[in-house]
């Protein structure tokens, strides 16, 4: 996880979401 990704960008619900659904799919290959 890039802490700085989340801190560069200004947090709202979509980037959340899609941070979230990301973060699923690819937890869910390994």
């Amino acid at each position: 996880m890039d802490a700085s990704l989340s801190i560069n960008q200004p947090l709202d619900l979509d980037s959340l979401r899609i941070a979230m659904y990301i973060y699923a799919t690819v937890h869910s290959q390994l």
